[in-house]
């Protein structure tokens, strides 16, 4: 994903594992943490292009955290590292999203279970 109108364009690093995000979290390479349900996205800090653009490049390592591990046991809690660590919950705005398609699915099924069954009883 290119950020068009900053001054930074983001790069998105999905070949990255947990461990390595963890060890790259113990050494400081990392801005931000952001765990959304089980998607870990890892914000490294900002580096400068060569480019003539001289835009920055910043890469987002993404990983999924696996079902057996909780977030509190891949030791992101050091108060000595200034990374910024922040978890957002899965609400029901989430569960509503997921499930809009199928509602949206049985309700056109049923008006058209109503049509029909409309179009057969007028032609008796």
């Amino acid at each position: 994903m290119k950020g068009y109108f900053s001054d930074e364009v983001i790069q998105t690093n999905t070949k990255i594992g947990l461990n390595q995000i963890v060890a790259q979290y113990n050494s400081g390479a990392y801005e931000e943490i952001t765990v959304e349900g089980a998607l870990i996205k890892a914000k490294k800090k900002a580096t400068v292009d060569i480019s003539p653009s001289g835009k920055k490049i910043r890469v987002v390592d993404q990983t999924m955290l696996p079902q057996n591990v909780k977030i509190t046991d891949l030791g992101l809690s050091n108060p000595n590292n200034p990374t910024k660590i922040s978890i957002q919950e899965e609400g029901w705005g989430k569960v509503f999203s997921d499930s809009l398609p199928s509602i949206i699915g049985t309700v056109i099924f049923i008006v058209f279970l109503f049509f029909m069954m409309n179009r057969m009883g007028g032609g008796m």
